[in-house]
């Protein structure tokens, strides 16, 4: 989970830019403030999605398998599919989230794709994602794909692939249950050291 220290400076100096107290810099921890809000506050429906239906919110399309979306897909999708997943599951109706809360309404479709029909009877096929405060798609990887990098098509168009993160031992973080990655403000994945990801675990200090 975030540290309480870190929270704390951001949050410090997310203040300092609300009141103009700030120089310079701000708009950047502005952003990540509200991106490490986005990652708590998803991290926390996905664990109400677990207590409320005993499993994991999906990352594929094929663990739709037994649920109300079973033969759902985006044809020819390649990007973004954990993504896409994990809203469609948060937004099922009657399952109670925090996802009114997440700050600057952070929906797109990065990838311009479609579900093969909409997931809800009143919704769209748009195959949305949640974004991060710099416009790129938060990677969402169950433990059981972990092993697997998966593909992200951020908000400038380019794809990139992203790993589940490992300690230095070779175990991964969560080991039993998901990581949550933003890219943060480079748009790439930190290896080793964190420098600017923002993720739902502590990395270990070098």
């Amino acid at each position: 989970m975030l540290s309480r220290m870190r929270w704390s400076s951001v949050a410090l100096a997310c203040a300092a830019w609300l009141t103009g107290a700030c120089d310079g810099g701000c708009g950047s921890k502005r952003s990540e403030f509200e991106t490490m809000q986005t990652i708590t506050l998803v991290g926390g429906a996905i664990e109400l999605h677990e207590a409320d239906l005993k499993r994991l919110p999906p990352d594929t399309t094929a663990a739709f398998a037994g649920t109300r979306w079973e033969g759902l897909t985006i044809p020819d999708n390649t990007t973004n599919e954990g993504n896409e997943c994990l809203l469609v599951a948060l937004r099922r109706p009657g399952l109670r989230t925090p996802l009114d809360q997440l700050p600057g309404n952070p929906f797109g479709n990065t990838d311009k794709d479609a579900w093969s029909r909409a997931p809800y009877e009143r919704g769209t096929a748009d195959a949305q994602e949640i974004l991060d405060a710099y416009g790129n798609p938060i990677a969402y990887i169950t433990a059981a794909r972990y092993a697997q990098p998966v593909r992200i098509a951020r908000g400038d168009g380019k794809t990139v692939e992203v790993r589940a993160v490992k300690r230095y031992g070779g175990t991964f973080y969560n080991p039993k249950t998901f990581q949550l990655i933003s890219l943060g403000r480079d748009g790439r994945q930190d290896e080793g050291e964190r420098l600017d990801d923002i993720e739902n675990f502590t990395r270990d200090p070098e």
